[in-house]
């Protein structure tokens, strides 16, 4: 319990971070985020083969790698997130 505990309270998006952007946008009045993936290498397992770049209202707010689409699209969320958190960008 005390493990699983410290888990939910060091990362309160519980790793859900696309949802966690979402809801952040929609809560500002702004549109929903969209995700701008390109495959950079064919090679799978590649931990660099995908890269993502997160907009909100046309400006990039997060960038994000990953071995799928789908890992890329949440590492420039949680990036978006941190930046966001950190005042480091305004929109």
């Amino acid at each position: 319990w005390e493990v699983k505990s410290q888990e939910v309270l060091s990362d309160p998006h519980r790793q859900n971070y696309k949802s966690a952007l979402q809801e952040w946008s929609q809560s500002q009045s702004l549109s929903i985020p969209t995700y701008k993936t390109i495959e950079i290498n064919k090679k799978h397992n590649n931990p660099k083969r995908f890269f993502c770049t997160v907009y909100i209202k046309d400006q990039p707010i997060g960038k994000g790698w990953g071995k799928s689409m789908k890992l890329a699209e949440k590492e420039a969320a949680n990036n978006a997130l941190k930046k966001l958190s950190k005042n480091i960008i305004n929109i």
